[in-house]
């Protein structure tokens, strides 16, 4: 499952999006202190499974916002690292390194990062600091 933070109804949520990308069950116990993305992804790391709430959201009637509400430094990223991932990319049009699709994961590792004013939710732009507007 894929953890999403979300905009819905004036109220910000995180939740578990479903296989099919079309629903998010909400996340219930996000009582710790600091940034609840932060705490969700300590929890699943530590093996524990976060609860759900019973209030669930159709993907189409949310704005996905950024994962991590106000990063204070650049993130790392790893990109193409599994198999699913490298053949959507591929198939994207957005990969200059794309030839032959029946091996799209790359042996090498591609690391980048991300600055800070470039975390933006799904199908928001990207503004820059020096944007006048």
């Amino acid at each position: 499952m894929k953890l999403a933070r979300l905009a819905h109804e004036g109220g910000i949520a995180l939740g578990w999006v479903d296989r099919s990308k079309e629903r998010i069950s909400g996340i219930s116990d996000l009582r710790a202190p600091g940034d609840p993305t932060f705490a969700v992804m300590q929890m699943v790391f530590s093996g524990r499974e976060p609860a759900l709430s019973v209030e669930t959201y159709n993907v189409a009637d949310v704005r996905l916002l950024p994962p991590i509400a106000q990063p204070s430094k650049s993130i790392l990223c790893v990109g193409k690292n599994y198999r699913e991932h490298a053949a959507e990319f591929s198939r994207s049009g957005f990969d200059s390194s794309a030839g032959d699709t029946s091996d799209v994961v790359p042996d090498a590792a591609i690391i980048f990062s991300k600055a800070p004013c470039a975390i933006v939710g799904a199908n928001d732009l990207i503004t820059p600091p020096w944007d006048p507007n």
